[in-house]
């Protein structure tokens, strides 16, 4: 756009008779149009003028601007459109200093001042954006043009800009504004000696509830970091950076750690100035190291990163050698101080230190993990191993404290198990002593090792045994004895095994969703996978029979845990040769429709049985069954959203969804099958056929889905809004996914009719119960599942007109409607005058009702003879209202 500009220079500068004309009719025009556009045109017009601005220095220009400008410029920056207001700021900005070299100096000085106030008075803007625009303009003309300011103009903005408008609650893009314009002013070193002192009072801003903010604050510290005068770290204290470095995201971490990378980790820096900085990291803020090293892999290459650790394990080594050495010199006769001055010294005593130097040798070897791999890294690779083998060894027999143990097993993972055969043979029977209780740290150290190791083939043996135990529900086999050791022939496992079926699926867990172990596990070990999804799918009858409640002795947690477990393995092993997992779930369909399904009515029976029997479960036959299904809907929703599922098993289990709706009494499942609705929505949308089987299936479950939401919320009371409220997200993207899509013509039209359908219906239902408002204020006063559905039809006009098309076709082909139902629609049409959509459309459907009702005879009943009347007069209301639009 500046080549438009200069075009346009190039002819005034010309200096032909067309000067004047071009300046009044072409130039002038540029400019007012620059002030009076809209926001997306106004800044390529200021591009266009931004190259009379550049031009300046050459003679005339300075006038021509002012006399061009003055005319409306000052006047815009006070006019009542927030609009213009903000871009007369930037096209001030551009143009300051707007000065004749003719006028003598008390002019000059008059018009400057009087700029200056101007901008002043924009500070004070009542509208946040021409606020944020006038900071960044002020310290643009402060940076530029410092020695031609009054001390006393640039005291009055300092002061109102760092006492007011930098800590500006009612808007982050004013906050950042101050920022980013004190980034400006730093590159003007005159200004440096005001902002030392003033830039300390924003360090609050680092922990600025807009990401923004605290990413505009991070440049201004890298910015000062280049500044010799003032130091980063006396504006923001080191602890408020290492606290945001810990916690915040990733754009403010990335920043963060270009600033205090060179301060942690000098990488030109000897040793002994290496480690006592990292020291002093690990003790000022633990977390702040790990995510610290964890970025570290954007400032080092594979040969620094294998040095440092280097460097590290020797430290640990040097510590304990020195620990030995103190153990076999020490002399009982030792004084308390001797005792204490050793203390201070960094000894493997030092458990917070200790632990974070294993926990950086961890995080740096996953770093370069990947790149090892590569052929010119093999070296490096060796070299680590090489000194870790013997490091590795030292630590498990010298750190007793849980934490750094499991960060010392995760380190050993990366080394051959016969560097550590203490820990590789005693790995197993870990794992098998494990407790319920047992946090998922501390197995999944040893899991991920094994893994490592390619070890995992007698752990896959032992979650086997676990899993049938679990089958069995917990007891042993029957053995072959008589007489009277015959009724201790069925007996609990031991102790240590009693959690085992439980473990299982925590193990199994762990491995298929762990990365390093998710990849072992596939590359190694698929037959025992599918070896024990076999075995797991023994599940299904344990339910079946658990439901018949002809044996007592299953878990239900376990059987829903082994169900979900076999349903997951069934799904990871789809890629695999050989295996069909997509026809196991359909598989899986027909059993629930036929095993469980036909339990969910029995909740009321449920109860009167146990009433009449001592039977003990850890869950009802009904919750069981709403547990198996709901975990049931998740996994095949997770089928559709990773793309695995084909077109036949969405048209299944669309079909399953809506038995689920027709047999759940309750619809306690509503919430989930809702989910599942807009997953199968965006599948059938990326079809290429629109009029499949699976279109018409998806508009029987939208449609039974509004159903069923429309008879729950008409059972509980009016100010309960929580069946709406669980399902207002995915039912939101469901409609919006339609709408917003191209083609799928006869689907919207399906969907559409559904959805009049349901609010028509829920609208004389309140009528005929006398709850519908005389009057309608907007879609807020509709009944709740019929606001929800037309806030999502009216959000673009296109769709409402498709809407109230598809409701004038319902209305005129409705043979004999009643009193109640023209009601309803006309406390629809209403609301929607009323609102903030589109009214094309309402005009032709109030006549269609009117025309309906005219045919009515007036009741004579007193209730009916008022609703009568309030429909004429709303619909002779909604018709004024529309008028005036």
């Amino acid at each position: 756009m500046e080549r438009f500009g200069e075009v346009y220079f190039r002819a005034w500068s010309s200096g032909s008779l067309l000067t004047e004309k071009l300046e009044n009719d072409c130039i002038q025009d540029l400019m007012n149009h620059a002030v009076h556009a809209q926001r997306s045109l106004a800044p390529a017009l200021r591009q266009v003028l931004a190259y009379f601005h550049q031009q300046k220095k050459k003679s005339g220009v300075d006038a021509m601007l002012l006399n061009l400008y003055e005319p409306f410029l000052w006047r815009s920056l006070k006019v009542a459109n927030p609009e213009v207001r903000a871009n007369a700021t930037w096209v001030m900005v551009d143009a300051f200093p707007l000065l004749d070299p003719d006028f003598n100096t008390e002019e000059k000085d008059t018009l400057l001042q009087k700029q200056f106030d101007l901008l002043l008075m924009l500070l004070e803007d009542p509208v946040p954006t021409v606020r944020s625009q006038a900071v960044l303009g002020v310290f643009r003309i402060m940076s530029l043009f410092w020695e031609l300011m009054p001390s006393v103009t640039i005291k009055n903005i300092v002061t109102k800009v760092m006492q007011d408008l930098a800590f500006d609650s009612a808007s982050a893009d004013v906050r950042e504004s101050v920022v980013k314009g004190l980034i400006t002013l730093v590159d003007n070193h005159l200004c440096h000696l005001m902002l030392k002192p003033i830039l300390p009072q924003l360090q609050s801003h680092i922990h600025d509830t807009s990401e923004k903010v605290r990413v505009a604050m991070v440049n201004l510290l890298l910015k000062i970091k280049g500044v010799r005068a003032i130091k980063f770290w006396e504006v923001v204290p080191v602890e408020h950076l290492l606290s945001r470095l810990e916690i915040d995201s990733a754009p403010v971490v990335r920043r963060l750690m270009t600033l205090l990378f060179p301060s942690f980790l000098p990488l030109d820096k000897s040793e002994q100035e290496q480690v006592p900085r990292c020291v002093a990291l690990i003790q000022t803020n633990p977390g702040a190291t790990r995510v610290f090293y964890r970025y570290s892999q954007h400032f080092m290459d594979v040969q620094q990163t294998a040095n440092y650790m280097i460097t590290l394990c020797r430290k640990i080594l040097e510590c304990i050698r020195d620990e030995k050495k103190k153990q076999e010199s020490r002399d009982n006769s030792l004084s308390e101080s001797q005792n204490s001055d050793e203390e201070e010294e960094l000894t493997v005593h030092n458990t917070v230190v200790m632990k974070g130097f294993v926990e950086i040798l961890v995080i740096l070897w996953y770093n370069i993990t990947a790149k090892l791999q590569e052929s010119r890294h093999k070296k490096i690779e060796q070299d680590l191993q090489q000194k870790f083998c013997l490091a590795v060894p030292e630590m498990l027999k010298t750190f007793e404290d849980p934490e750094i143990s499991l960060a010392v097993i995760l380190l050993a993972g990366h080394l051959p198990s016969s560097s550590v055969p203490v820990l590789s043979r005693s790995c197993l029977s870990k794992l098998k002593k494990m407790t319920v209780e047992t946090e998922e740290s501390l197995y999944g150290c040893l899991l991920e090792a094994k893994c490592k190791w390619n070890k995992l083939g007698d752990l896959l043996e032992v979650i086997q045994e676990w899993i049938s135990a679990g089958l069995r529900g917990g007891k042993k086999e029957i053995s072959a004895k008589k007489g009277k050791d015959k009724r201790k022939s069925v007996t609990f496992a031991e102790e240590e095994n009693r959690s085992g079926p439980v473990l299982a699926v925590r193990y199994l867990t762990y491995l298929i969703t762990h990365p390093v172990c998710r990849a072992a596990i596939l590359s190694h070990h698929v037959q025992e996978l599918q070896d024990i999804q076999q075995q797991l799918k023994q599940s299904l009858s344990g339910i079946q029979t658990r439901l018949e409640q002809t044996s007592n002795v299953l878990n239900d947690e376990v059987l829903t845990q082994y169900f979900v477990m076999y349903c997951r393995l069934t799904l990871l092993l789809q890629d695999q040769e050989k295996f069909d997992g997509l026809s196991a779930l359909v598989a899986v369909i027909d059993w629930a429709e036929e095993s469980v399904l036909p339990w969910i009515h029995s909740a009321d029976e449920e109860v009167k049985v146990q009433r009449k029997r001592s039977v003990t479960s850890s869950a009802s036959r009904h919750d069981l069954c709403l547990q198996i299904l709901k975990s049931f809907l998740q996994v095949c929703s997770n089928c559709l959203l990773v793309g695995m599922a084909t077109p036949n098993f969405v048209l299944k289990f669309s079909k399953f969804c809506t038995n689920i709706l027709s047999s759940d009494d309750k619809w306690s499942l509503l919430s989930d099958i809702t989910s599942c609705l807009y997953h199968v929505t965006e599948f059938v949308l990326s079809q290429e056929e629109e009029d499949s089987e699976s279109s018409c299936e998806l508009v029987e479950l939208l449609s039974k889905v509004l159903l069923s939401l429309q008879r729950k919320s008409q059972q509980v009371p009016e100010s309960d809004n929580t069946v709406t409220s669980s399902v207002r997200a995915p039912l939101t993207e469901t409609l919006t996914c339609v709408y917003n899509r191209g083609g799928q013509v006869t689907l919207k039209q399906s969907l559409t009719s559904s959805v009049i359908t349901t609010v028509l219906d829920e609208l004389t239902q309140a009528s005929v119960k006398g709850s519908l408002e005389l009057t309608s204020e907007g879609q807020d006063c509709l009944p709740p599942m019929s606001s929800l559905l037309v806030s999502v039809i009216s959000r673009k006009t296109k769709t409402l007109r498709t809407f109230l098309a598809e409701l004038e076709y319902r209305v005129q082909s409705c043979p004999s409607p009643d009193l109640h139902s023209l009601q309803g629609c006309v406390h629809l049409l209403c609301s929607l005058s009323k609102g903030k959509a589109s009214t094309s459309g309402i005009q032709e459907c109030l006549e269609a009702v009117e025309k309906h009702l005219k045919m009515l005879d007036p009741p004579e009943e007193v209730e009916k003879r008022s609703i009568y009347d309030t429909v004429t007069q709303t619909i002779e209301d909604c018709k004024k209202t529309l008028s005036r639009i």
